[in-house]
């Protein structure tokens, strides 16, 4: 995937594919394709994708726009999910509540690492989790040192952290389910 488009169809419907065949009985899902530039969310019910949102905003697009320091200001995250609440409100997104989110991205797994998913291959991650992860995230923001934390603060980790948040609370997804 390159760092400025969409995955292509075919990308986007053989990890739909991945996801039926994990998750056969679960008529209603939806899949998080996450790009540096871009994000795309599919909507499936009834076991067949209905309908595919994009969003202009991914974690590079969030890292160079609004994350300027490390740990980020406290002003920088309030922009930053101020930005990515926009892009889910203009996507007008209608999904049901309570879908489990499943991601394969590498960002998403590695997010879902540091909110103590546990898990090789397939695991799943409580919205809970996260938002644990981002009051920690929060927590080094004001100044608590870091180690005590031991969460990453690199830009990528940040945004995407921000975007998984975002979008688990405002879509109010069940889960996250991270496969290979």
């Amino acid at each position: 995937m390159t760092a400025d488009k969409y995955p292509d169809d075919a990308e986007l419907l053989q990890r739909y594919g991945k996801v039926r065949a994990m998750s056969p009985h679960v008529a209603n899902i939806a899949l998080l394709c996450i790009g540096a530039q871009c994000s795309q969310l599919l909507i499936a019910e009834g076991g067949r994708p209905q309908a595919l949102y994009r969003l202009a905003i991914g974690p590079d697009s969030i890292a160079k726009q609004y994350l300027l320091h490390t740990p980020p200001a406290p002003r920088e995250l309030e922009a930053a999910i101020f930005a990515i609440e926009e892009q889910i409100a203009a996507a007008h997104i209608s999904v049901a509540s309570g879908l489990p989110l499943y991601s394969s991205d590498p960002l998403v797994r590695r997010v879902a690492h540091f909110s103590h998913a546990t898990g090789e291959e397939t695991f799943s991650l409580g919205i809970e989790s996260v938002e644990r992860s981002f009051n920690r995230l929060v927590n080094l923001t004001l100044g608590q040192p870091a180690a005590r934390e031991a969460l990453p603060l690199d830009p990528e980790f940040v945004a995407t952290l921000l975007l998984l948040r975002e979008l688990l609370h405002h879509l109010r997804f069940s889960s996250l389910i991270v496969f290979a």
